[in-house]
């Protein structure tokens, strides 16, 4: 799958990487169902970040608040209540697919000011959200091959332009 994840970092145009991590993170969310308010959080920042990826107008800064804010919205905080290695490494990958995903709504908007921890997001990030969520028992490898190669024939338009959407049902029905 490494090989997969590093072809769509090299080729894929910025909203089919996106899709990736975030379709790589969704698959892991259920992990969180244990604590209520942390799936509910996670499940509204996914859905937010793919309504940006589909082409809404969605800012970075509403995608960072669930990553680096003084609000409830913060998921990394977390983190420190979670004892579960799973439910931790599904936490990860999932506000790690949702800072980048800010990261790319930031630059799109042409807009260099951001949280540190969204600048500090870089494309091989979405790396360490594969790996996080392989980690989470019960993770799919195969399904996960399989919106890799949907992402990897899907109009590649070049990796600096936006590129245009896919769908969330796209990708997830993979």
């Amino acid at each position: 799958m490494t090989e997969l994840t590093k072809q769509i970092i090299a080729t894929a145009p910025i909203r089919s990487r996106v899709a990736f991590a975030l379709g790589a993170a969704g698959m892991v969310l259920d992990a969180l169902k244990q604590d209520k308010d942390g799936y509910a959080l996670a499940s509204d920042a996914l859905d937010l970040a793919w309504k940006w990826e589909e082409g809404q107008p969605v800012a970075g800064a509403s995608l960072a608040e669930y990553i680096d804010s003084d609000t409830s919205k913060d998921l990394g905080t977390r983190e420190l209540d979670y004892d579960d290695q799973s439910m931790i490494s599904a936490l990860i990958a999932i506000t790690m697919a949702i800072a980048y995903a800010a990261r790319k709504a930031y630059e799109a908007a042409g807009e260099n000011v951001m949280p540190s921890p969204i600048w500090e997001v870089a494309d091989d990030s979405i790396l360490e959200v594969v790996s996080r969520a392989s980690a989470v028992p019960g993770f799919d490898e195969k399904r996960l091959e399989r919106m890799a190669k949907v992402i990897l024939t899907s109009g590649n338009e070049g990796i600096s332009k936006l590129g245009t959407s896919i769908t969330r049902q796209c990708v997830l029905e993979a």
